[in-house]
């Protein structure tokens, strides 16, 4: 697979995350007042946009 394909793939795979912990969030909040599962599942959230998007893990490696 391509340098490219592997981003497009990883892209994707982030996004399906997203996408389920935002649904589970909503799942959360509908049925359920509790504060630290929100807490928690926002934290997820945070940690693959960061991790993903912002490309901190590129700077711990050095590059560029």
């Amino acid at each position: 697979m391509t340098e490219r394909g592997k981003a497009v793939a990883t892209g994707r795979t982030v996004f399906i995350g997203l996408a389920a912990l935002t649904i589970a969030e909503y799942v959360v909040a509908v049925s359920l007042t509790a504060l630290p599962v929100l807490f928690i599942l926002a934290v997820a959230k945070v940690w693959l946009i960061v991790v993903y998007f912002m490309h901190i893990g590129q700077l711990r490696e050095g590059s560029h």
